[in-house]
């Protein structure tokens, strides 16, 4: 099976549609993390990946990111887009680089229960206004999650422990667990 391969209206530009996908090996109880790490280097309005790739490359709104955990015991973080073939190997590059900066500052910080813990670039789901678990320091917008029930995400956040997520992150970046990959699929 070929690529999918178009010619944009506007431009005249060969466009496919582009998979890259981050898989680390991770336990059943991690998924929940994987979702608040995802959330942070995902494509979302918000989100540092999201907004550097839309502002300096111009795509369509067609851009997204799942997270799931396979049955092999891996957990995926896959970005979905509609890119211009000349773009591929800069997508690549700017994509580990902020990957990359984020396990800096991520495992630079102390992960202490009475912290506060920010992160630049994803302030839009942290905010001083609500706090969703004094217990372990980490702050929402109240609505970070709308259309969700409060109660269920403060269930689910305590029984992730700071540790279990700072042990996830590492493993998601480090160099021996790393798979990136890119696809030029059909639909």
């Amino acid at each position: 099976m070929k690529p999918e391969i178009w010619q944009s209206g506007e431009q005249g530009e060969s466009m496919a549609k582009l998979e890259i996908v981050f898989e680390v090996p991770a336990k059943p109880d991690e998924i929940f993390a994987a979702v608040l790490l995802g959330s942070l280097v995902g494509t979302g309005d918000g989100s540092r990946l999201g907004m550097q790739l839309r502002e300096e490359y111009a795509y369509t709104d067609e851009v997204w990111a799942d997270i799931y955990n396979t049955q092999n015991g891996t957990i995926c973080i896959v970005f979905n887009l509609y890119a211009r073939i000349k773009w591929i190997r800069e997508i690549l590059q700017i994509s580990w680089n902020i990957l990359t900066q984020m396990k800096k500052e991520l495992t630079e910080r102390e992960f202490r229960a009475e912290q506060k813990i920010y992160i630049r670039g994803a302030d839009w789901m942290l905010d001083d206004s609500y706090d969703m678990n004094k217990n372990m320091g980490i702050l929402f917008q109240t609505n970070a999650w709308e259309g969700w029930d409060p109660e269920y995400w403060k269930r689910m956040y305590e029984s992730v422990s700071l540790r279990q997520l700072k042990e996830l992150a590492g493993r998601i970046f480090t160099e021996r667990n790393r798979k990136i990959y890119y696809m030029l699929q059909t639909e």
